[in-house]
């Protein structure tokens, strides 16, 4: 069934997004069980956990499960982040899935953005239009 699980979210979310499910029962060394999309964070089956990973199955963070957090690669990407985990009866972290997005080209594209409306103020254009058209442009990003 967790099969299934992935492969729907992999059609569902594309390329960008990197879908990660660790048995968490495993050597914390190697919890990956199945990745797809593993060129987003280069890891692939086999790999361990994060920190965050850790310290649930350590018991030092009681949920640990963060949704919508900003996360960056070694190699300076920019991912939008989501963990759950998911706990047998008695409470015990057995499995988690991550959800990481490269949103690198959005945060550069947004950057852009703001470096073009902070030249249109200094030279003191006051272009309702261009004005508008930025803010839909970035709270789109943002709703992503």
């Amino acid at each position: 069934m967790a099969g299934s699980i992935m492969d729907m979210m992999e059609a569902h979310f594309g390329k960008d997004v990197e879908l990660v499910l660790h048995d968490l029962e495993a050597d914390y060394e190697k919890t990956i069980i199945d990745i797809r999309n593993g060129e987003v964070t280069g890891r692939t089956v086999g790999d361990g956990g994060d920190n965050l990973g850790l310290e649930v199955v350590r018991g030092t963070v009681k949920n640990g499960s963060k949704y919508n957090y900003i996360n960056y690669t070694d190699d300076g990407k920019v991912l939008k982040s989501s963990t759950l985990f998911l706990r047998d009866e008695s409470g015990r972290p057995v499995y988690a899935l991550a959800i990481n997005e490269d949103v690198t080209q959005m945060w550069q594209f947004e950057k852009y953005l703001r470096e073009k409306k902070s030249v249109r103020q200094r030279i003191g254009c006051d272009c309702a239009g261009c004005e508008i058209n930025f803010w839909k442009i970035a709270s789109k990003m943002h709703s992503l």
